[in-house]
């Protein structure tokens, strides 16, 4: 059985193809290599026996070739940043998840199962319950707030410090480029899949708030690694690929001059 990896040379990528070979599949990777994620080119761990192929998610050529024979599709090819490309948000993740559906319906592919990778950024700042008023989800902290040394969420309404609450999924709230875009992919999938009779996963991604995993529990899943083992194996990746890219630099000078970063405000 086959499997293509959308970003395949990323970190999340890079362990799905680390497993897919050890379960037996055989493997194929789509990348582009962004200079700015893979400042060397391509990685030196990746397996020698993958087929991998360099190209664009938004290419309708090198997309359907990637296709070619393939019986699962693991979609973890996205792009993710803080810059001002508003558009290229929605064009990568939106448009490119689209015509990875449109093919496999045009082309009649024999894809048995997509799995799409979401994110919690879709969640926004998260969800909150004030002790008066009751669930909320809030908007982004303002500057003038942050300004104020108020790092809290408050209720909208009597504005006294909230509680979070764990995540449910039915609650969406995005509101940066990336959130948008990841929305919109997995409302792509979900409705498409669906439509075309596509069976399909959604996995999100902790970051920002605490999900409910009762739903993972219920199909046998458990955490089998602390927050130490991943923050470890994150930086062994980082080494492996040569280190944090030079670039980083670059592009936080950038977003301080487009105003996407504002300074931090510690002390007084």
């Amino acid at each position: 059985m086959r499997v293509l990896v959308t970003g395949g040379a990323g970190f999340v990528g890079s362990h799905l193809v680390d497993r897919f070979l050890e379960e037996g599949f055989q493997v194929r990777v789509l990348d582009t290599l962004d200079p700015k994620v893979h400042p060397h080119g391509r990685p030196n761990d990746i397996p020698s026996d993958v087929d991998f192929i360099q190209g664009d998610i938004t290419d309708r050529g090198t997309l359907l070739a990637a296709l070619q024979d393939v019986d699962i599709v693991s979609h973890q090819a996205a792009y993710q940043d803080y810059m001002p490309d508003f558009s290229r948000f929605l064009y990568v993740n939106a448009v490119g998840t689209s015509l990875l559906y449109e093919l496999i319906v045009q082309e009649k592919l024999k894809v048995k199962k997509v799995i799409v990778a979401s994110s919690q950024a879709v969640y926004g700042e998260g969800q909150y319950v004030c002790s008066v008023h009751g669930f909320f989800q809030p908007a982004p902290r303002s500057q003038e707030q942050l300004s104020l040394r108020q790092w809290e969420v408050r209720c909208p309404v009597c504005n006294q410090q909230a509680e979070s609450c764990l995540l449910q999924e039915s609650n969406t709230n995005p509101y940066n480029q990336y959130a948008v875009s990841k929305l919109a992919e997995e409302k792509i999938a979900l409705g498409l899949g669906w439509l075309n009779g596509i069976p399909k996963y959604r996995r999100g991604d902790n970051r920002n708030s605490v999900s409910k995993v009762d739903k993972l529990k219920t199909l046998g899943w458990n955490p089998k690694y602390d927050l130490s083992a991943i923050l470890d194996d994150f930086l062994a990746w980082v080494e492996s690929i040569g280190g944090i890219p030079a670039q980083i630099q670059d592009a936080y000078g950038a977003m301080r001059r487009a105003g996407v970063v504002l300074p931090a405000m510690v002390g007084r």
